[in-house]
């Protein structure tokens, strides 16, 4: 990895808010709990809001939400609360590839 994001250099200052200048030791690890998709769904990701840090959106629930919001166009997407929902998300990362994913997203996104 040769470059991280920005989101990843925020993730970095907000969990390491001490540290003058953020190093490698630092910026890595939180662009793979970016890339992972871990961040999004910890209990820590209030907190990071909190101090300023956006998380990225997750491209697969982008979709799953626009598919539940289509089928129930009266429901909410609740996915923290609901296994069915969470379990469409698990069905879309199965779907589709990141790429895809991001593509439909942005085309679902650019709708609304």
């Amino acid at each position: 990895m040769s470059d991280v994001s920005e989101q990843a250099k925020a993730l970095a200052r907000a969990v390491w808010p001490y540290v003058e200048r953020h190093s490698k030791w630092h910026t890595y690890p939180a662009q793979r709990a970016i890339d992972a998709g871990w961040v999004q769904r910890d209990t820590l990701i209030a907190e990071l809001e909190a101090q300023g840090w956006t998380p990225p959106p997750d491209p697969w629930e982008v979709i799953a939400r626009s598919v539940w919001l289509f089928l129930f166009p009266g429901g909410e997407w609740l996915a923290s609360e609901f296994e069915s929902q969470r379990n469409l998300v698990q069905y879309m990362r199965d779907l589709h590839t990141e790429d895809e994913a991001r593509a439909i997203a942005k085309r679902i996104e650019g709708e609304s």
